[in-house]
């Protein structure tokens, strides 16, 4: 017999609730604060143990520090370091730890090679190099850029050139001397991207089946205080560098901007946290890096 038209599409408006295939019944539950994804994050945010402000309040800043940015020719590659951000808060929210720290590398060479190539085309002389600077960001685009010679000579004066492609220790050297970063971030971030890197390889003590808290079945997910404070703080101090980088970038380069509404908006959102943090009478801000930037911060001018 045939079926009629809509029978049966009741068997699958449900399919996050799955009972056949728990790998993707995001909401089941199979202990305290243990089971989908999505279960186990209302869970969190239910009971007030974290809060997204902790993660998301960064992400809305950089978003809106980046603005002054918007012509340049990298900002594609700054809104998709934007949406990475965003999917390691997410996954560190719904509990993938390990993942969620993943993306967190690739973000930074992304955001400092963005910003390489916009400062290089603003301290261009002439259209001539403007034009090299724009072909040098297609190439890497493309993943073919090679560091200029004279760069690395500029930088390394009594080495050869030993590595070829851009990565972060040679981003952030060349920010240095730009007075970008300062070197004591540049070594900090450093050890930061060491540690990554462990979360990126095979590396056992930072495996989540390695942790007593990992439940038995790998399709669900669970809680754990310890590791999400370990983890929410090496996103914060991993964005505290980016927000810091691109904030000097905007104030070295398009100082008009600094008291545009935007910029505003995202420094007032930083400096908020404080009183956050006294609203919902619990630690928001985890990084001890993120609170000496906070400081550092000029009061509004609106």
């Amino acid at each position: 017999m045939k079926k009629k038209k809509g029978e049966g599409k009741e068997k699958h408006d449900k399919c996050l609730l799955c009972d056949l295939i728990p790998c993707v019944d995001f909401y089941r539950s199979t202990g305290k604060f243990e089971g989908g994804e999505i279960f186990v994050l209302e869970e969190v945010i239910k009971n007030r143990f974290h809060v997204p402000c902790e993660t998301g309040s960064l992400i809305r800043s950089l978003c809106k520090l980046l603005i002054p940015l918007t012509e340049s020719f990298s900002f594609p590659l700054f809104l998709q370091c934007i949406r990475d951000l965003k999917a390691s808060a997410f996954l560190l929210l719904c509990s993938h730890y390990r993942s969620s720290m993943q993306i967190l590398r690739p973000v930074i060479e992304n955001m400092l090679a963005g910003i390489y190539f916009d400062t290089k085309y603003v301290l261009a002389k002439n259209e001539t190099e403007r034009e090299e600077i724009q072909k040098g960001f297609d190439e890497f685009w493309d993943g073919k850029y090679e560091i200029p010679i004279e760069e690395w000579a500029e930088l390394f004066p009594s080495e050869k050139r030993r590595k070829r492609l851009l990565d972060s220790d040679f981003l952030l050297t060349w920010m240095v001397k730009k007075d970008l970063v300062q070197k004591r971030s540049k070594d900090w971030l450093n050890k930061l991207i060491g540690l990554l890197n462990k979360y990126l390889h095979t590396y056992f003590p930072l495996a989540e089946v390695s942790r007593p808290y990992c439940p038995g079945c790998p399709a669900s997910v669970k809680y754990d205080a310890k590791e999400y404070r370990k983890c929410v703080k090496l996103f914060q101090d991993v964005t505290t560098i980016l927000l810091e980088a691109v904030y000097s970038s905007v104030k070295s380069y398009f100082p008009q901007q600094l008291d545009s509404e935007e910029v505003q908006e995202a420094l007032d959102i930083i400096k908020g946290l404080g009183e956050v943090e006294k609203d919902i009478k619990k630690t928001i801000v985890f990084s001890e890096e993120l609170k000496d930037f906070i400081s550092t911060l000029p009061s509004s001018m609106n």
